[in-house]
């Protein structure tokens, strides 16, 4: 059992490297997933506005 600890630890030790470390992998995650999302919505409100003026 304490082995299993001491390996998610470690585990746990080296992600948190990744995500918190000087790179901040969670930010750049982050405001990626926050940038693909106003991509999106600005696309929808594209596409609605492109739908209404054929329609009239």
């Amino acid at each position: 059992m304490i082995g299993l600890i001491i390996v998610r630890l470690v585990s746990w030790h080296f992600i948190d490297g990744f995500l918190y470390g000087a790179f901040k992998l969670n930010w750049v995650i982050d405001l990626g997933t926050s940038w693909i999302v106003l991509a999106s919505a600005l696309y929808y409100i594209k596409v609605v506005l492109t739908l209404g003026a054929r329609a009239r």
